[in-house]
């Protein structure tokens, strides 16, 4: 919190005032987070694009999010590694960032349900199994090759440092190929 004082010219006791201890500094990061997210689905999503388009975009927009936006990042880690499960029940700014985390997943399946639904990915798979191994899929993507990440400073990684791109689009490409009717595929 004194870091973050110094940083920002308030005291450490003005901090205080509007956060009363780093957890719920970090809930609010993220429920701002949150926001930024669900309104860049909602532009998804009321783009008129077809579903392969969205769930393309949906896609770059969430390996771009920790490189465009770091503190969100980081504070996303923090919440998902260190909240005390008390807080969840207990605090109303952590009700709030739960709430808006189910609005992200609901959002994001409506992107997969909109892909079934042209045709541009095959249905048997569940819009919401989807929805879950992307994000999940994501998330363990970005964390294995950030740069803070003991793994991504082992010397077998260290070829793979300036091929952030290429691990992105593979990872697209695979998840794509799987889920995508034959006939669109490379269009």
């Amino acid at each position: 919190m004194e870091e973050i004082a110094k940083r920002s010219e308030l005291s450490k006791g003005t901090l205080y005032l509007y956060f009363p201890s780093r957890d719920e500094l970090v809930y609010s990061i993220n429920s701002k987070g949150f926001n930024l997210i669900n309104e860049k689905l909602s532009e998804i999503l009321l783009s008129g694009d077809t579903g392969e388009k969205m769930l393309r975009t949906l896609f770059m927009f969430g390996v771009n999010f920790s490189h465009d936006q770091p503190l969100y990042f980081e504070a996303f880690r923090y919440y998902e590694l260190y909240s005390d499960s008390n807080d969840l029940e207990e605090k109303p700014i952590v009700k709030e960032c739960e709430d808006k985390r189910q609005i992200l997943f609901t959002l994001s399946e409506r992107i997969f349900q909109i892909a079934i639904q042209d045709g541009s990915i095959k249905s048997k798979y569940s819009p919401k199994l989807l929805t879950i191994i992307y994000w999940s899929g994501i998330r363990g993507l970005l964390e294995f090759f950030d740069t803070k990440s003991t793994v991504r400073h082992t010397p077998f990684f260290q070829n793979f440092l300036k091929q952030d791109h290429d691990i992105h689009s593979t990872y697209l490409e695979i998840i794509m190929h799987g889920i995508i009717q034959k006939q669109n595929i490379g269009e």
